[in-house]
């Protein structure tokens, strides 16, 4: 039995729908050819859930990381 759906959680659907949409749209009109997905777990897997295989196969880099409560700099760190 699936998890009843808080309002946080449609919101977090939607989104990362949206994402996901933009990915493909983008990858499609060649906008740029790869893409690396760097998101908490279970976003990351409705994200690639929405994918195209096109854009799947533009995916170079793939990581269940949640960076959201890092400061800027530190996510910049985290990149160097």
């Amino acid at each position: 039995m699936s998890q009843p759906q808080t309002g946080q959680n449609h919101e977090k659907l939607v989104f990362a729908r949206q994402i996901a949409k933009y990915l493909n749209q983008s990858i499609a009109n060649s906008d740029f050819l790869h893409v690396a997905l760097i998101a908490p777990p279970k976003f990351l897997g409705i994200v690639k859930t929405e994918l195209s295989d096109t854009a799947l196969r533009a995916v170079v880099l793939e990581e269940s990381k949640n960076l959201t409560d890092l400061k800027d700099a530190e996510i910049k760190r985290y990149f160097e």
